[in-house]
């Protein structure tokens, strides 16, 4: 049975949706994107950067932004490098992102500077870290670069134009460990070199040195393992060096064990190959060998220049782009298990694609292009057997393949939060908790906690600040019946060492504005434990 609420807008309007936004939807990105940056391994999670203005809300800072993806939900957030102004400026050159998604390595600099740093976002309590520092703390003269993270966020990997420690050639790769605050050297004595790619572990860092070589460094045993030389000491010259201020070509190239790793030469390291044409390879490095990759197989050829490998987990898929002519290419899948090699998309004009990531599904790629539809610019692409290419980089609606909407835009579940609202005694004003970032201008990134004037139709944030302090995982809503007061649940961080978060219970006046702690003693004192369960008469 339905009850009608009281001021209800229709009788015919039994049902009605009250996390409510207006949001352009299923629209593609108003500019270039390009990406993905990074993907979680089981590809839900899709890091990208985009000059865009359409994807969220209130993007208006006319820079490029980095987005995340939840591909599970269809939530798409801007990530803020400045939490205080949600604003700054980003320079995407390349990003990466913890497994979880928690953690996001990126670069950054001010409006008043020209120098980058490389920061860790955490996306949970909202703070960043500065990486690129030396051992005083003090951020390098010189610019840095981001070039990947471990899959839990604990180690980051980066290259560095300034000396962060004494007696290092630069440009050098500085490998930081956020759990012990130590900053170490990948490359070996009077080596330089520029970030590519750290394992999930941490352990194993692939860089490419001033020498012209691609190294495997294990930083457990300080040891290094040159990819691209052969057992009589030549140097197989790698093409598409990547520029350390530009987005890679291609997402990951050493498999999550360190022992495979993808590259592209000119140099004929085959006795098949003798077009001297760029070719892709595979490096085994417990067998010391490297493994021709863009070759005929089964009848199935690539062409004469193949580029941007990027390798699976486990280092048996291999993708790469092959150029159909001088202005187009093929994207093509070689999978070493099952002995095949397949085009995957037979035709994209365009010369400026890259991004190329394979996620833990077998036949899912991702990569960017400005070749596959009319757009404005590059979009970031997800391809599947199951259909054509997909445009990740854009705003998604209910009915899309990705549960987004024009409700709130963040599943949320339930055993983790309490989502029941809370309602006037007219039925007027329902307040709720919502994980999504597209109901109202400005979205709160902690304290998610709404209330939706059935009346006028608006959605407006009950909660923003308790006088500076941070909170965060607002739940637990109820209201008076007099839609005056607000009492609910939240997360208050005390003190940032040692970092801990205590639950509490907190009044919101929508009189005066101002939010007052309850859960207290008589004298106004915080209780020593958390509480829960607030209810209001």
């Amino acid at each position: 049975m339905l009850l009608a609420l009281p001021g209800a807008a229709t009788a015919a309007q039994s049902i009605e949706l009250v996390s409510q936004a207006a949001f352009p939807a299923n629209t593609n990105g108003d500019l270039a994107s390009i990406g993905p940056l990074d993907l979680s391994d089981d590809s839900r999670f899709v890091l990208f950067a985009s000059d865009a203005s359409n994807l969220v809300l209130n993007d208006n800072n006319d820079r490029a932004d980095l987005f995340l993806l939840d591909t599970q939900t269809g939530e798409v957030e801007r990530i803020a490098t400045d939490v205080s102004s949600a604003a700054a400026p980003y320079y995407y050159g390349d990003a990466s992102l913890s497994n979880d998604a928690r953690y996001v390595l990126y670069n950054h600099r001010s409006d008043a500077g020209n120098v980058y740093q490389v920061y860790r976002f955490d996306r949970l309590t909202r703070t960043t870290l500065l990486i690129s520092a030396d051992a005083d703390g003090v951020a390098g003269s010189d610019s840095s670069v981001a070039g990947g993270l471990s899959a839990d966020g604990r180690y980051a990997v980066f290259t560095s134009n300034a000396g962060l420690l004494p007696n290092v050639q630069t440009p050098s790769v500085y490998r930081y460990d956020a759990l012990t605050a130590r900053l170490q050297i990948v490359p070996a004595a009077s080596d330089s070199g520029v970030a590519v790619d750290i394992t999930p572990d941490g352990r194993y860092v692939l860089y490419e040195s001033g020498t012209g070589r691609l190294v495997v460094r294990d930083m457990d045993s300080a040891t290094s393992t040159p990819v691209n030389v052969t057992a009589d000491g030549v140097v197989l010259w790698l093409q598409n060096l990547p520029d350390p201020y530009k987005s890679s070509c291609s997402n990951r190239r050493i498999s999550d064990d360190g022992r495979y790793v993808v590259f592209v030469t000119g140099s004929d390291a085959d006795p098949s190959d003798t077009d001297s044409a760029y070719d892709v390879y595979r490096y085994d490095r417990l067998s010391n060998t490297r493994e021709l990759i863009s070759t005929t197989v089964a009848g199935v050829a690539p062409d004469g220049v193949n580029v941007c490998p990027g390798i699976s987990a486990d280092g048996q898929r291999i993708a790469f782009f092959s150029t159909v002519h001088m202005d187009a290419y093929k994207l093509m899948l070689r999978d070493m298990t099952a002995g095949t090699l397949r085009v995957m998309v037979g035709y994209i004009s365009d010369r400026d694609v890259g991004g190329l990531s394979l996620g833990d599904e077998p036949d899912a790629l991702f990569f960017h292009t400005s070749g596959l539809v009319s757009s404005a610019g590059q979009q970031v692409y997800r391809y599947r057997d199951d259909g054509a290419p997909v445009v990740l980089s854009r705003a998604y609606a209910a009915g899309s393949e990705f549960a987004d909407g024009h409700s709130g835009d963040s599943a949320v579940n339930p055993s983790s939060y309490d989502l029941g609202p809370g309602i006037s005694a007219d039925g007027r004003f329902v307040v709720f908790s919502s994980n999504a970032k597209n109901l109202v201008s400005g979205f709160p990134y902690a304290c998610h906690l709404f209330l939706r004037d059935r009346t006028a139709g608006t959605t407006a944030q009950v909660y923003w600040a308790d006088g500076g302090s941070s909170l965060s995982e607002c739940a637990n809503p109820s209201i008076t019946p007099d839609s005056r007061y607000v009492v609910f649940s939240a997360n208050r961080e005390l003190g940032p060492v040692p970092f801990r978060l205590q639950r509490e219970i907190f009044r919101y006046d929508r009189t005066s504005g101002q939010t007052s702690l309850v859960s207290t003693d008589t004298s106004g004192t915080a209780a020593d434990a958390s509480s829960s369960g607030p209810h209001m008469s």
